[in-house]
């Protein structure tokens, strides 16, 4: 993956949190280039309550941040789609989660400009800050 100009990034998944898997950090921290300083996370929030506890979550959190790696969490009830963004212009559609990439055959395609604007436009409309 290319190197982020600015550093920043966007996770959009409603299941973000969900993994129990003990290399779960890892495989966030594979996905994404070195260059990556800041990660918003979009994520359901109540419908991850029940599937994901607190200290699952401050553990990934805290494993980012011993890479350098701060995160801001968003809860977004209304997402179904998985998207990453990178530099606040590229976009990526994954068919699937963190927890199921090398797991699965799935796919990592490019979101359109005009969808990425719709997209991101309708999310910023349907969420709220968290952490």
């Amino acid at each position: 993956m290319v190197n982020f100009t600015d550093g920043k990034g966007m996770a959009i998944d409603p299941y973000f949190f969900k993994a129990n898997y003990n290399d779960y950090v890892n495989r966030v921290l594979d996905i994404f280039p070195q260059s990556l300083r800041e990660l918003k996370v979009y994520y359901d929030h109540d419908s991850n309550r029940q599937k994901w506890n607190a200290t699952d979550k401050s553990e990934i959190i805290a494993g980012c941040a011993n890479s350098g790696i701060s995160i801001e969490c968003f809860d977004a009830k209304k997402i179904h789609d998985r998207v990453w963004e990178k530099d606040g212009t590229v976009a990526k559609v994954v068919g699937t989660s963190f927890n199921q990439l090398g797991r699965n055959v799935a796919f990592i395609l490019d979101l359109p400009e005009t969808d990425r604007i719709a997209f991101f436009r309708e999310l910023n409309r349907n969420s709220r800050l968290i952490t």
